[in-house]
């Protein structure tokens, strides 16, 4: 008994080994050397988990940089093994887990241990170690980052500029260049804006640490002392999402140079010594206020900006009272992706005892320098006279003020509705209508004019009828059926006699003159040949 448990023992042991052995997982890195502020592409394979769901990942967050999780990409192989005539298949599932390290200081850094984690399973790594050094600075490489004083609001279009300078003997030998703008990636408290087309000269490629941005820059040169330097610039536009005060993190821009050259197979440089430059451009804070709401008139929407304008434009200038009319209300000015309309009866805009709106808002639509709204408003009264000027304000960020301007007034012609009561619409039976027939009638024999009948929809017949005798007007008069087959057959005699006379007129004139010629000479022939033989010859 002892033997047999301890069999059962150590197969349950090799059991519990073999479900350990099922999962396995390895980290590589990117080739050193590592530099700090520079990005370490770490990838952990594991393998022997299941497809779905996606395992997790689990590390704890480094001391000396910031690790992310950039994304998972499962793959799937299977292969089909024959030996001795018995097939064997095999499906291995792989997850590779893509991390980015970006190193804070020099040193060592410890990275880990990481776990993969999936319905009870689990595969570990062991903590990664990687030599981090410093990149050395140099007065021919600069980079900043440019913000205005502020405060600024929220809403509020704020020009943001990142430059990088470097000396032009370096620009030449330069392998490539790595600008890092972190305040880039801020997508909670901040949105930036590429508007329009950019006259840049050149491409710059920014890195924000979890994605890349190619936008249009410009460069300059200029010099100093004996030294030539390129500057290049980048400007995008920084709106503020949320009031208080923020921390903009600093820019790096990394060279690196060719210090050593050989000729290749093409006759093309190749370095064969590299040496790296680093600058660093300090950080700052921002603050962001609140739109003051007190303040605030009843014409503003939340646009904040500067020099709006409105122009009102009506689809008709005539109308009766209840008509619609559509307005078309364009907002131009700085800042037109805060722009948005109040409500339509609002103080300062329509009045509404005297003007019915919708009763949201509409939308906008953007153009290429105005924002276009549309609404329908009916008139209510007839002593109307006019759209009136509609006032709309914004928040101006520089004067910290609200501004208003108002649209040109619409001149109005509005007539009186007809209205008709239920004293006015008539209802009659068929009796009704057979007896006035008989009163018209006595009225026409008597000499008397006929009284006008009168019309009315209410208590008419507007059903659909599917009574083919009746749609067909079967049981008509003799003279009602045969006016239409009368119709068709003058018509189709008329398109004949077209047709002949449009064959007539085809023929060539010089045709019908020999023609006639013709048979004018047969006619003579023939009365010749009636007469004596001597008369006729």
């Amino acid at each position: 008994m002892k033997r047999l448990g301890s069999a059962c023992s150590a197969l349950g042991l090799l059991l519990v080994a073999g479900v350990a052995w099922g999962q396995a997982a390895q980290v590589t890195t990117d080739v050193g050397p590592h530099y700090v502020g520079e990005a370490v592409s770490i990838r952990v394979t594991a393998v022997g988990f299941e497809e779905d769901p996606v395992p997790e990942a689990e590390v704890a967050p480094p001391r000396d940089g910031r690790l992310e999780l950039q994304g998972v990409s499962p793959s799937v192989s299977q292969s089909i093994t024959i030996v001795n005539g018995k097939m064997t298949r095999t499906r291995e599932v792989t997850h590779v887990f893509q991390f980015a390290f970006t190193p804070a200081r020099a040193g060592t850094a410890q990275l880990g241990p990481f776990r993969i984690r999936q319905a009870g399973r689990e595969a570990r790594v062991p903590v990664v170690r990687l030599k981090v050094q410093d990149v050395p600075s140099n007065d021919d490489v600069r980079v900043r980052l440019e913000l205005p004083p502020g405060p600024f609001v929220v809403g509020e279009r704020v020009p943001v500029t990142v430059s990088f300078v470097l000396e032009r003997t370096l620009q030449k030998n330069a392998l490539g260049y790595t600008l890092r703008v972190p305040f880039f990636d801020e997508q909670s408290s901040f949105r930036f804006l590429d508007e329009g087309p950019s006259d840049g000269d050149t491409n710059v490629v920014i890195d924000t640490g979890t994605r890349q941005l190619e936008l249009r820059g410009h460069s300059t040169e200029h010099s100093e002392g004996n030294k030539r330097f390129t500057t290049v610039r980048v400007t995008r536009t920084l709106v503020p999402l949320a009031a208080g005060r923020h921390a903009v993190p600093g820019v790096s821009f990394s060279v690196e140079e060719g210090v050593r050259f050989r000729r290749d197979f093409f006759g093309g440089r190749r370095a064969t010594q590299v040496r790296r430059w680093r600058a660093q451009g300090p950080g700052r804070a921002i603050e962001v206020e609140s739109i003051p709401g007190r303040e605030q008139p009843p014409s503003f929407a939340g646009a904040i900006g500067r020099g709006f304008s409105l122009e009102v434009s009506a689809d008709r200038t005539v109308v009766q009272v209840g008509d619609p009319i559509t307005l078309t209300l364009v907002v131009r000015g700085e800042g037109l992706e805060t722009v948005s309309l109040p409500a339509l009866d609002a103080e300062g805009l329509l009045p509404a005892g005297r003007f019915r709106v919708p009763e949201d808002p509409p939308p906008g639509e953007r153009t290429d320098d105005a924002k276009r709204f549309t609404a329908t408003v009916r008139v209510l009264d007839d002593s109307v006279t006019e759209i009136p000027g509609l006032a709309y304000s914004w928040f101006d960020p520089d004067t910290r003020s609200f501004e208003t301007t108002r649209s040109r007034p619409i001149a109005l012609s509005v007539r009186s509705a007809e209205v008709i009561g239920a004293g006015d619409v008539q209802v009659s039976t068929r009796e009704d209508d057979e007896a006035d027939e008989l009163a018209v009638a006595g009225d026409e024999t008597a000499g008397t004019p006929a009284r006008a009948r009168s019309f009315a929809l209410t208590g008419a017949d507007l059903a659909v009828t599917t009574d083919s005798d009746r749609v067909l007007g079967a049981g008509a008069s003799w003279a009602g059926a045969w006016l239409v087959p009368s119709v068709y057959a003058g018509s189709l005699a008329l398109v004949g006699a077209a047709w002949l006379d449009r064959r007539r007129r085809r023929v060539d004139p010089e045709e019908q003159r020999r023609r006639r010629a013709l048979a004018g000479e047969l006619a003579r022939v023939r009365g010749a040949a009636e007469k004596d033989p001597s008369e006729g010859a």
